[in-house]
């Protein structure tokens, strides 16, 4: 979809680690103008820990969320934790997928 509505700036040709750098827009003196710098999304696996310490990003978004591990969610969370503690409405940790496959934390923390 940023592709789409031409807002992607520049992409890297792997996916894990991948990056995605995407225009940011605002409006100055009535007319639209790209800011200074991008928004940058990273793709990274959870298959490597290690890989997911290096940085304190503003949001964090688990794919397939039953299907990594307890420790690599707590490490995430605290990831997001020093951005929530900078900027008040950021450091936020989004969880999507199915129960199906968990490997059973992820299915007990949530009850309907």
């Amino acid at each position: 979809m940023l592709s789409k509505w031409g807002l992607v700036k520049d992409k890297s040709k792997r996916v894990d680690p991948g990056q995605i750098e995407v225009k940011v827009m605002f409006q100055s003196g009535g007319q639209m103008v790209e800011a200074k710098r991008p928004f940058i999304i990273k793709t990274k696996s959870a298959s490597d820990e290690t890989s997911l310490g290096m940085e304190g990003p503003v949001w964090i978004l688990i794919c397939e969320a039953a299907h990594v591990s307890h420790d690599v969610y707590l490490r995430l969370r605290s990831r997001v934790s020093e951005a929530r503690a900078k900027f008040p409405g950021y450091g936020v940790l989004f969880m999507e997928g199915t129960m199906e496959g968990s490997l059973g934390w992820y299915a007990s923390t949530y009850t309907l």
